[in-house]
């Protein structure tokens, strides 16, 4: 979501179309491809366009990236740090990006286009449309557990970490003096350890995880939350950037990796809470 925001920043710029390379995706056992879920404005680069951009197999850029469809030379530029990067902007031409681009100042600037852009093209499913209607007739908090990958393996492990009980206590405690009666909606891929490890005496209702595919579908309803304490997770981070409540206080960790090898300075925008 980052880098097709980056991507369609420039693309309106520079008045080029987007395509987005997925094809690292398809050996992904984490992930699969859902941005087409959304109202994104791009198209999927075919094989026979990646091969002309770059050899094949030569390594092609990472994760997803987004591709012109332009005749001619094309630059490849790849993120060389992980704040952000202005001079991305002093480019012309055809480009193909790798990186993450992980702040909301690469496209700030058309942030009604983004917000647009991810809107859901179908109705959410009925389990979630229930919760849905309690989120929207509550003072509702997401509270976001992200663990899966960032516990079972330990590269992963080593390098996120994740945020401990004591974090999540302290920030609802936070969210609750700031907040009437606060409902607390807690999202997790590992619910049994949410359910053992947060704070219990407080108005809770945990999200069941469905096994559909439909992943999007948990952040839309973050979204929907009037506050959100999020996980050093994207994913939650997605969630709360795209909560449009004016008046949203977002509590996030102010250590986003277990060390301090990337600046995170411009990762989470100015008026979240850092904790």
């Amino acid at each position: 979501m980052f880098q097709y925001s980056l991507g369609r920043h420039l693309s309106l710029r520079h008045k080029l179309p987007l395509l987005l390379d997925t094809h690292l995706l398809e050996t992904d056992n984490l992930r699969s491809y859902a941005l087409g879920n959304y109202k994104l404005n791009a198209q999927l680069a075919t094989t026979k366009e990646l091969k002309a951009i770059l050899p094949w197999p030569t390594r092609l850029p990472s994760k997803l990236a987004w591709l012109p469809r332009w005749p001619g030379s094309m630059a490849y530029i790849r993120e060389t740090k992980f704040d952000f990067d202005p001079s991305i902007f002093q480019r012309s031409g055809s480009m193909c990006l790798e990186g993450y681009w992980q702040s909301e100042k690469y496209f700030l600037e058309i942030e009604k286009q983004i917000r647009l852009d991810f809107e859901l093209t179908q109705p959410i499913s009925s389990n979630r449309q229930t919760v849905l209607e309690e989120i929207i007739n509550t003072n509702s908090i997401s509270v976001h557990v992200r663990r899966g990958d960032y516990v079972t393996n330990p590269v992963t492990n080593a390098f996120h970490g994740t945020c401990s009980p004591e974090w999540y206590a302290n920030s609802m405690n936070r969210m609750g003096a700031l907040t009437t009666i606060p409902t607390y909606f807690i999202f997790s891929d590992d619910p049994e350890w949410a359910e053992k490890e947060l704070p219990k005496d407080r108005n809770i209702r945990y999200v069941v995880p469905q096994n559909d595919h439909r992943d999007y579908e948990d952040m839309h309803l973050m979204s929907k939350c009037k506050h959100n304490i999020i996980a050093n997770s994207s994913f939650s981070w997605w969630g709360a950037w795209l909560n449009t409540n004016s008046k949203k206080r977002v509590f996030a960790p102010t250590r986003w990796f277990t060390n301090n090898s990337n600046n995170t300075r411009d990762l989470l925008p100015e008026d979240w809470i850092k904790t």
